[in-house]
């Protein structure tokens, strides 16, 4: 296996070295280009990066390497070079054979989640971010982002809540890897009527929210501590929620 920053230092000498020979580039991010399989004999070039360096992924007819990878992506595939004029020292490139030479970082993404959950299923009132299949009140979304069994009743002995004048304390799990689209934040309210997020000023009322301490001991999920505070105003009651969002 060769690294980005091992061609980019090679020599006109050591890159003739490879040519022809199969090479493997790892942890490569997307820089420019479209990952598509030409119909023509016009190549299809694709730029990716370990960072500081360039690598171009080429895609020839007679490719299968089609389907359009997840970023990062580790790449092997014949090195060849397109540089036919004198003193043919540029123009290399990784020529993927077929999507195997392709191996896509895993996607940590709500549907990833849910494919994990319920393999093979396509039903929106099962596998959707806002159903609840198992009827416990606690929807996909946030079963997911508190780290629970969307398959069996979450009764979660890590909810707590405790309040003084001005201020509410309060514990609750969230997922140790929560989804890149997944978000789970706080809202307030005065009346239940309209939600907030902290910060957000409403009525002479402003309530902000701080994160306290993580508990990450439990193996299936992180017990974090937080608060939220009046910051003006003085309500007669303030209620707090978590939402898990998309």
């Amino acid at each position: 296996m060769l690294t980005a920053a091992q061609l980019a230092a090679a020599t006109p000498t050591e890159l003739e070295s490879y040519e022809g020979r199969l090479v493997t580039v790892a942890g490569l991010a997307y820089v420019s280009g479209t990952w598509s399989v030409p119909s023509n004999t016009t190549p299809n070039d694709v730029i990716v990066t370990d960072g500081p360096n360039n690598v171009t992924i080429r895609l020839f007819v007679g490719s299968t390497a089609s389907t359009p990878p997840n970023y990062p992506v580790t790449v092997t595939g014949i090195f060849g070079q397109s540089d036919n004029l004198t003193p043919f020292t540029s123009g290399y490139a990784i020529l993927p054979r077929d999507d195997f030479d392709v191996v896509s970082a895993a996607l940590n993404n709500y549907a990833a989640w849910a494919a994990t959950q319920w393999p093979g299923e396509t039903d929106a009132a099962i596998i959707g971010f806002e159903s609840d299949p198992d009827h416990d009140g606690i929807l996909n979304g946030a079963e997911h982002a508190f780290g629970f069994n969307p398959k069996e009743h979450s009764l979660n002995p890590y909810f707590s809540l405790s309040g003084n004048a001005g201020t509410i304390s309060f514990s609750h799990p969230r997922a140790k890897s929560l989804a890149v689209d997944v978000t789970l934040g706080y809202e307030w309210s005065t009346g239940l009527g309209s939600w907030f997020a902290g910060g957000v000023e409403a009525g002479g009322v402003t309530v902000t929210f701080a994160e306290d301490s993580v508990d990450n001991s439990n193996p299936d999920y992180d017990v974090v501590t937080a608060h939220a505070t009046v910051t003006t105003g003085a309500p007669e009651t303030v209620f707090v929620r978590f939402r898990a969002s998309k």
